[in-house]
């Protein structure tokens, strides 16, 4: 059984590659961003370069990419292993959860870590702070569970994000189903009027779905 971590973790820096868009030279970089996020006590030091995927004081991940940039591939690098001794490598079954991440403003910390990762992770479902309309036009999205059981590309009439009603008709999360094709994408982060309700035989509404778009470039 893969052992368990707990407790907010603030990364030390973070670098983002494949998305990141050079405002400067007016292209996306090839090279990876490396941004400073805090400083590390002691003698601990933070990387600010590339690290391996089995690397212990880093996290590699996927994040749903918007209209204009492409999927990202982040690292959140740490002062100290996010690994520890009970941290087994994760079986890549449907379901399993590797770690779990929390937006905090524009952090994303680290919240709990269940199994070692030897691929990039990609969300598998986000909740919200609290209920929201499905005619709310923000995504707010705060708790992200991720996993390294690699996403199939989602088909032509797929969604790619449901979100299922509670008793009380809002909306407290929902899970990511598929990857989105090249050159669209799954709009979340655009999620004014994207929702499409799914009903039942007694035009009951069982959940609410997003299609992958065409991107613009």
């Amino acid at each position: 059984m893969s052992g368990r971590s707990q407790g907010i973790r603030f990364p030390c820096a973070w670098l983002e590659q494949d998305g990141f868009f050079d405002p400067v030279n007016n292209f996306v970089s090839k090279t990876p961003f490396v941004q400073s996020r805090s400083k590390c006590k002691g003698r601990a030091q933070c990387a600010m370069n590339w690290l391996p995927i089995n690397s212990a004081h880093a996290l590699t991940f996927k994040l749903i990419g918007t209209d204009d940039m492409h999927d990202y591939l982040f690292q959140a690098h740490f002062c100290y292993p996010v690994y520890e001794a009970q941290h087994s490598h994760c079986t890549k079954q449907e379901g399993e959860v590797a770690f779990t991440m929390r937006q905090i403003g524009t952090w994303l910390t680290l919240s709990t870590v269940f199994c070692r990762c030897t691929q990039p992770a990609e969300v598998s479902s986000i909740s919200y702070a609290r209920g929201v309309k499905p005619s709310d036009t923000v995504f707010r999205g705060v708790f992200y569970e991720m996993t390294c059981t690699p996403m199939r590309e989602c088909k032509s009439d797929e969604s790619c994000y449901i979100e299922t009603p509670n008793s009380d008709g809002l909306l407290y999360g929902g899970k990511v189903m598929c990857t989105c094709p090249k050159k669209t994408f799954c709009p979340i982060y655009f999620i004014r009027g994207k929702r499409i309700p799914f009903v039942n035989s007694q035009q009951r509404i069982t959940h609410y779905g997003l299609k992958c778009k065409q991107r613009s470039y």
